[in-house]
């Protein structure tokens, strides 16, 4: 059957014929086959989805790869395998790259089909040291936004213990390096979204693992404060700034007021890289306060206005 369907979707027939009998493919998982033929139809599958050259093929993909692991739950478990994920995750697939959305994406589905199966725990326990590498990797704001979605409809892929402390460091890090370099409404507005994403997935874990708030605040300050003139900030930073609970702000903002560690040029570049210069260490608590959420607002504001 696999033959088939791959010299039907590779053939010159006309569409509405090839719909016909991809629908007819599709009916016939329910019939019995054997493993052998079923790991080569999830094969096919996988290819169409992954490298297929239009739309018509992914979704043909799609729709017989939903069908036949459905039908056939414990084969397509033995497919779908903690190696076969960490391979697509590491090395990608074929002519796909591992840092390719289209990765994440076929991830997600395959979790969703085996989500009754014991197996999907071995599949969340690589998962969670997965995105955490992912992250570290600094991935751009298309791939940050398909990991924080996946991470969102899969909350047991989401690093937990200390593995959540570092994770969000880490994706707060990745934050402040997601840049948008165009100036078209179009690009802008995505841009905006992938962010949101980002932002949200954050919130989310704040939320399920408070101890990762603080963490990830200090985090936010070492990257405004950093001296190093070859860095600037993302605006995409001042997302964060509608999650962050207001008491916890003023627990930062003590904290760093009088933690003789963080020094007088950190601060100062802090509150002089938006326009707001001071001398060393005379700085108040309301006016930082005032500092941290007018110009991580104004940011957010200022890319707004843009598009």
């Amino acid at each position: 059957m696999d033959k088939i369907l791959e010299g039907l979707v590779m053939s010159s027939h006309p569409l509405n014929l090839k719909k016909m009998i991809v629908k007819k493919v599709v009916e016939s998982a329910e019939n019995s086959i054997t493993e052998e033929q079923c790991k080569a139809m999830f094969a096919l599958t996988t290819r169409l989805i992954l490298e297929g050259e239009d739309h018509f093929q992914k979704q043909v993909g799609h729709q017989v790869l939903e069908a036949y692991a459905r039908y056939h739950r414990s084969e397509f478990e033995n497919f779908f395998n903690k190696n076969f994920v960490l391979s697509l995750l590491q090395e990608g697939y074929r002519s796909v790259d591992h840092a390719d959305v289209a990765v994440l994406d076929y991830i997600q589905s395959g979790l969703k089909l085996i989500m009754s199966c014991p197996s999907v725990l071995d599949l969340f326990s690589i998962l969670q040291v997965e995105v955490l590498r992912i992250v570290c990797e600094r991935p751009k704001p298309v791939l940050c936004a398909k990991l924080s979605e996946l991470l969102t409809n899969f909350v047991q892929c989401v690093p937990k213990g200390k593995l959540s402390v570092a994770f969000c460091q880490q994706l707060v890090r990745t934050i402040g390096h997601l840049q948008c370099i165009s100036t078209q409404e179009k690009e802008l507005r995505e841009y905006v979204s992938q962010v949101t994403k980002v932002s949200n997935l954050l919130q989310n874990i704040w939320k399920a693992e408070p101890c990762t708030l603080l963490p990830s605040l200090q985090e936010v300050f070492a990257i405004i404060s950093s001296t190093d003139a070859s860095f600037e900030p993302s605006v995409a930073l001042a997302s964060l700034v509608q999650h962050i609970p207001l008491q916890m702000i003023t627990v930062l903002i003590r904290s760093l007021t009088t933690d003789p560690n963080v020094k007088d040029a950190s601060m100062t570049k802090a509150l002089c890289r938006y326009g707001h210069p001071v001398e060393g260490r005379k700085l108040e608590t309301d006016a930082f306060t005032a500092f941290f959420w007018k110009e991580t607002g104004n940011l957010m504001c200022s890319m707004a206005k843009r598009i």
